[in-house]
């Protein structure tokens, strides 16, 4: 198949993992039953949010925001919402196969694909008590989404497995399909384009750019300014016959941590190495998906040549 031809292994995508109990596999016959009994929550977005979207002007659609909503304190790397997932467990999750070896082999891509989506077909309902803006910016986000990549957001109609966007403390969501409903949270300080689609994008599959084994090579961490206890939050994870999925270090990438992330003074935490600050290079995303986040998403997502 496409999809297995062409997604690899690697620490931007969450693509393999150990059998998880808490949820059958996407490909099992389990997976495509409803749950009639929730039904009532099955509210997508309307087409009237999708036109509201197409009326946003440029002001609105890339307004100037910080995003500290993204930094919670009891959330592996501020925003990965996985239960019991930390640096200590990330090996495993990852796949690994002796996690307590971390610079050993990871597991075949082939051989599970419990937190991938089927049919790369994201199915979501969202809390009514976003306000029309907030559903217009919502709705934008996905469109680009859609329009960009194979992946397709649908409203749930009783799947079991499905997100649900809602509005919590802050900015967060599990990483692929953990199963059985997933809260997507966009709260106070959220909606905004970036903002959705890096969520969005973790619900997908994507881990933070700078986690990268190789993140060493572009940027440096700098420890002294980061906010006491949160230095764990900067990790990088080593580990042997991983692929980028062959596309190279993205310091425009909508998963990468801003320059001043759990920054406890405003300085920069992380940086471009010298050598690439001596060319220009900064950290920084134009507002939206950057061309190598749409490129990982079709790798991924088996169509490389989408939009193409």
């Amino acid at each position: 198949m496409m999809l297995t031809k062409f997604v690899a292994l690697a620490i931007t995508v969450v693509i393999v993992c150990e059998s998880r109990s808490i949820a059958p596999s996407v490909g099992s016959d389990e997976n495509e039953k409803t749950d009639t009994a929730n039904a009532q929550d099955d509210t997508g977005l309307t087409a009237e949010d999708f036109e509201n979207a197409k009326k946003l002007t440029p002001e609105e659609k890339y307004e100037t925001h910080d995003k500290k909503g993204m930094e919670n304190s009891n959330m592996f790397e501020g925003d990965i919402a996985n239960p019991g997932l930390n640096s200590s467990t990330i090996y495993r999750f990852m796949g690994q196969i002796n996690p307590n070896d971390k610079g050993g082999n990871m597991r075949n891509v082939i051989k599970s694909t419990d937190y991938r989506w089927r049919f790369n077909t994201i199915p979501y309902t969202i809390a009514s008590d976003f306000t029309e803006r907030e559903r217009a910016i919502i709705a934008l986000a996905m469109s680009d989404m859609m329009k960009k990549t194979c992946y397709t957001f649908v409203d749930r109609n009783g799947r079991n497995d499905h997100v649900r966007i809602i509005k919590g403390n802050g900015c967060y969501s599990a990483v692929g399909n953990i199963g059985r409903g997933q809260d997507l949270s966009l709260g106070d300080r959220c909606v905004y384009l970036d903002i959705i689609q890096h969520e969005l994008m973790h619900a997908i599959g994507l881990f933070h750019e700078q986690s990268r084994a190789d993140r060493d090579q572009y940027v440096e961490v700098l420890s002294q300014n980061i906010k006491e206890g949160y230095q764990g939050q900067f990790n990088k994870y080593d580990l042997n016959k991983i692929s980028h999925l062959g596309q190279p270090y993205d310091y425009k990438s909508l998963m990468h941590y801003e320059p001043t992330a759990f920054s406890k003074s405003g300085a920069e935490t992380v940086r471009p190495v010298a050598s690439a600050r001596a060319r220009g290079i900064k950290i920084e995303n134009s507002g939206e998906m950057s061309p190598i986040d749409i490129k990982k998403l079709n790798i991924m997502g088996g169509c490389p040549n989408f939009g193409r």
